[in-house]
């Protein structure tokens, strides 16, 4: 027959064959998996930004998130975003914009995968970053800090210039946290 093994090979010995009272008696609670989490604590929220020259997107990286478990704040030039999760509270992003927003025009969208907090631009030009440093309005001055004319203030509050479209596609700026 076509599998018959000739009787000239070699089959190979094999030495120490455990019996069966040297078998592991190890249950399957008792083997750790490598998927085995050994937190179950809910873990931190993760978000990405994107955006336009006329609106910053802010994608919340989190499926089924109900509307009671999300407490988003809208300031000119703070955003706040606070999530309940497995019954624990994440501050998923705190912190200054980079530049003003429309807070009357900024609003939530909740999709099945994610939340989006699309933020309405009050100057239309690319953010270089989601977060920027405070202005001095959104904090209070101390004693060490001078007091500016109004020509350095508006110097200071000029939208960054953007280039006009030159006809090439422009690389936007994207993030991940």
């Amino acid at each position: 027959t076509a599998n018959a093994v000739p009787l000239e090979t070699e089959l190979p010995i094999v030495e120490d064959i455990p019996t069966k009272a040297a078998a592991s008696t190890k249950t399957a609670e008792q083997v750790p998996t490598k998927n085995t989490k050994t937190n179950n604590l809910p873990q931190m929220p993760k978000y990405q930004y994107y955006q336009s020259d006329t609106v910053m997107t802010v994608s919340i990286l989190e499926a089924n998130v109900q509307e009671e478990n999300l407490n988003v704040t809208f300031a000119p030039k703070k955003l706040t975003v606070r999530l309940r999760k497995g019954g624990v509270d994440f501050t998923v992003i705190a912190g200054h914009l980079y530049a003003e927003v429309l807070v009357d025009r900024c609003k939530i969208v909740y999709k099945d995968e994610k939340v989006l907090i699309k933020l309405k631009k009050k100057d239309t030009f690319e953010w270089p970053e989601l977060f920027g440093k405070p202005i001095m309005d959104d904090v209070k001055p101390d004693a060490s800090t001078t007091e500016k004319t109004s020509q350095d203030a508006s110097e200071a509050a000029k939208p960054i210039p953007t280039v006009t479209d030159t006809g090439t596609t422009r690389v936007r700026p994207y993030s991940s946290h």
